[in-house]
């Protein structure tokens, strides 16, 4: 419960602060206006499904509600998709356990490497967003050229 009212109060931190604290201080960490338009844009269209696979990742899933709430996700859709990725991760962690036994604490060995298998997981579905975007963006200004 406490994930769930942190994540609710990330997103409203987002919807608040975000684009204003991204405006005067990104800066000074690369974070450029264009950017920021992309996360909009890109929220605005896919909020919903990239809160739910991101719920399924590790790390991710710990900051995904402030970009959803910079992007201005749709609060019913956000809260219906972290509580259903929530469920999800939840039920997996805890059939983990019950499998894995008296052997938990030997999954650190292994950690890392599930770690490095979700960062690419995310990259790939960032690319393929950003991809995806891009040539409906260009579709869109030959279509504008040959008007």
């Amino acid at each position: 419960m406490e994930t769930f009212i942190g994540s609710i109060a990330t997103y409203f931190l987002g919807i608040k602060l975000g684009r204003t604290f991204l405006l005067r201080y990104g800066k000074y960490t690369f974070f450029r206006p264009h950017h920021l338009a992309f996360t909009e844009q890109l929220f605005h269209y896919h909020g919903e499904k990239i809160v739910f696979v991101s719920r399924l990742l590790p790390i991710v899933r710990t900051y995904i509600s402030l970009p959803a709430g910079i992007g201005r996700t749709d609060l019913f859709k956000f809260i219906v998709y972290t509580l259903a990725g929530s469920l999800i991760w939840n039920t997996m962690l805890t059939y983990a356990r019950v499998q894995l036994g008296r052997n938990w604490k030997h999954i650190d060995q292994y950690s890392k490497y599930l770690d490095i298998i979700a960062m690419i997981a995310v990259i790939a579905f960032i690319i393929w967003i950003a991809y995806r975007n891009r040539t409906k963006l260009t579709k869109l200004s030959h279509r504008k050229k040959s008007l």
